[in-house]
């Protein structure tokens, strides 16, 4: 009854709460082929995401065309950043910093293609939505902090950490996270003061990681299992294999500095990849 308890409390608050950022009568270009000539140049047209992301304030829509975008691109205005499509807009990090950095609440990002950076997206605001982009080959595909958000329907693939979580009151929903070093890694500190309490981690798909999910913990039991893993794909189920452990839960690994014995589960592993667009 308490799993219970916790879990609707948590889609509750989630489904409450998550932003969903619509567009605004103010949309803002970019196109890596625009120049001096363009109408609307260095007003509503730019070639580069971070001088429009610049001139936006809350409630605008940045809209980038196809192209490859090398920048490191903070975002500090509530707005929807939104890529033409995400198999050919891509954001470049060339390598180092945080691709794409959030540091703002209210803010949606989707239709990227974000990669070679040390963090693809770093988030350290709430009600974040990170929805339908790829993150790939970065150390950290993403890196996520405040509370409140929804990260969803996105590939995560071919990092070393597909997504650190170090947020509480978070979603991560139905994405692909695949081909990763360690596909999550989820801290859960503070004692009996914890922090990182009641994140849901549903309806996965978690392929060909070296390793799927980590847990670290320096807090109590009664805290740790308000962490919630639901209806994931695990390709390294035993009951995949083997029909008699059909019934069996998926066990994940739990490093814990407070307590021995302690770990998370998922009791309903999927048999099937979850359907992800």
């Amino acid at each position: 009854m308490n799993k219970l308890i916790i879990i609707g409390f948590t889609l509750t608050i989630l489904i409450i709460n998550i932003p969903i950022t619509s567009a605004s009568d103010n949309t803002i270009y970019v196109d890596d082929d625009f120049n001096e000539s363009t109408p609307g140049w260095n007003v509503t047209h730019f070639n580069s995401i971070q001088k429009a992301v610049n001139k936006a304030t809350s409630g605008d829509t940045v809209f980038v065309n196809s192209g490859t975008y090398y920048e490191h691109v903070q975002v500090s205005e509530s707005i929807l950043l939104a890529g033409e499509n995400r198999e050919t807009t891509i954001i470049n990090g060339t390598g180092t910093g945080s691709v794409l950095y959030i540091d703002c609440k209210d803010v949606t990002v989707k239709g990227f293609t974000i990669l070679n950076g040390s963090k693809g997206v770093e988030i350290s605001s709430s009600f974040i939505n990170i929805e339908e982009n790829i993150i790939k080959e970065n150390t950290r595909g993403i890196e996520l902090y405040g509370s409140f958000n929804f990260i969803s329907k996105n590939k995560i693939v071919n990092n070393k950490h597909g997504i650190d979580i170090w947020s509480m009151f978070s979603l991560v929903y139905k994405n692909k996270i695949s081909n990763n070093n360690l596909g999550i890694y989820l801290y859960v500190g503070g004692g009996w003061s914890p922090s990182n309490q009641l994140n849901l981690i549903s309806h996965n798909n978690l392929i060909e990681n070296i390793k799927h999910a980590s847990v670290e913990s320096n807090a109590w039991s009664i805290f740790i299992h308000t962490i919630r893993f639901r209806r994931n794909y695990w390709d390294d189920w035993e009951g995949l294999e083997d029909p008699s452990k059909s019934f069996y839960p998926y066990v994940i690994e739990l490093t814990d500095n407070v307590q021995e014995g302690a770990y998370l589960i998922d009791w309903l592993p999927k048999r099937i990849p979850n359907l992800i667009l």
